[in-house]
C-alpha cells in the first residue's frame, strides 16, 4: 500500500492514521453536475477526509463528485479532536491522517439526552468514531451533516475502512478486477457490520416512515436489501403505492436508506 502512504498500523493511533497525502485522490472530475440528484447518489460511499475535501461541488450545495461519480451520502472514520455543543446541534472536528473536517449532528428538540448518552459522547473525545452522513457545503467550506456517529471498539475496523476506501476508489477509476463483483454490490454490503443504530430515530419521522423502515429491515440479511415493489406489496391495503414510494424517497434524502444494486433496491443505514 506504499502508493497510498498507508502502513496498515497508523490508522489505530490517536495521532492520526489512514493513508496520507496521495496524488491518487487529487484528480477529480470536471464534469458538470446534474441539477436533480440521481439514485446513485443515495449509495453509501466509503471515503477518506481528503477525498471529501477534494470533492467537486458545482453549485455550493449538496451536489458533489468524487472520482467523477456523484455522491452525497458518505461513511468515514476519524478521531474526534473537538466538540462543541449548541442548542440545536453538536459540532465536531474529526481527522483521519489525510485531513480534518467539521461534522455537525442536529439534535432532536423533543429528545432529552440521557446521562448514559452524554457519557458515551464524552468517551468519544480523542478516540476513533465512524460517521454516516451527507456531504454539504456552507460558506464555501465542505462539511458533513451526520446521521449517525458511533465509537469504534475494534481497531481492525479502521484498517478495514481504509482498505475499502482504496478499493472503492480503484474500482471507480480503474474498473473492477476480473471476476470481481460490481461496485454497487460492494458498497451495499460494506457496512452491514457497522452496527449503525440511531439513538432516537432522529429525523426518521413516524407512522409510514417507521413502517417502511421496519419492512425494509426484514430484508437486511440480503446484500441487495429490499426491492421497492416488495415494500409496496407488504404495506398494501394500508398505504398506496405513491405513499410508500414518497416515504422511501424521503428516507433516502434524510440518509436513513440508501440504494444498493440499482435504484429499485434499498437498505437501511440502521441495519446490521
Amino acid at each position: 500500500y506504499d502508493n497510498y502512504g498507508y502502513d496498515g498500523m497508523s490508522g489505530v493511533e490517536n495521532s492520526g492514521g489512514g493513508f496520507l497525502e496521495s496524488s491518487h485522490f487529487d484528480n477529480q472530475g470536471d464534469n458538470q453536475l446534474q441539477s436533480k440528484p440521481r439514485a446513485s447518489e443515495q449509495t453509501l460511499r466509503p471515503v477518506t477526509i481528503k477525498q471529501m475535501l477534494n470533492s467537486q461541488s458545482a453549485h455550493g450545495d449538496s451536489e458533489f463528485r468524487i472520482d467523477n461519480v456523484d455522491v452525497t451520502q458518505v461513511t468515514f472514520v476519524g478521531i474526534v479532536r473537538k466538540e462543541s455543543e449548541q442548542q440545536t446541534n453538536i459540532a465536531y472536528t474529526l481527522e483521519d491522517g489525510t485531513g480534518s473536517i467539521d461534522v455537525r449532528q442536529w439534535l432532536d428538540q423533543n429528545h432529552e439526552e440521557l446521562p448514559e448518552e452524554k457519557e458515551k459522547r464524552a468517551q468519544m473525545m480523542s478516540n476513533y468514531v465512524r460517521v454516516v452522513g451527507r456531504l454539504t457545503q456552507f460558506n464555501n467550506k465542505t462539511h458533513v451533516v451526520a446521521f449517525q456517529i458511533r465509537p469504534i471498539t475494534n481497531a481492525n475496523e479502521i484498517s478495514h475502512h481504509f482498505l475499502e476506501a482504496i478499493l472503492t476508489h480503484l474500482q471507480f477509476t480503474k474498473g473492477s478486477a476480473p471476476g470481481g463483483g460490481s461496485m454497487d454490490n460492494f458498497t451495499s454490503s460494506a457496512y452491514n457490520a457497522g452496527n449503525f443504530k440511531s439513538n432516537n430515530d432522529q429525523g426518521s419521522g413516524g407512522g409510514i416512515h417507521k413502517e417502511v423502515i421496519a419492512v425494509i429491515n426484514q430484508f437486511a440479511h440480503l446484500d441487495q436489501g429490499a426491492e421497492i415493489n416488495q415494500v409496496v406489496s407488504r404495506l398494501q391495503g394500508k398505504y398506496s403505492e405513491p405513499q410508500v414510494k414518497e416515504a422511501i424517497d424521503f428516507l433516502q434524502n434524510e440518509g436513513h436508506l440508501y440504494a444498493t444494486i440499482d435504484e429499485y433496491h434499498v437498505k437501511s443505514a440502521d441495519s446490521y
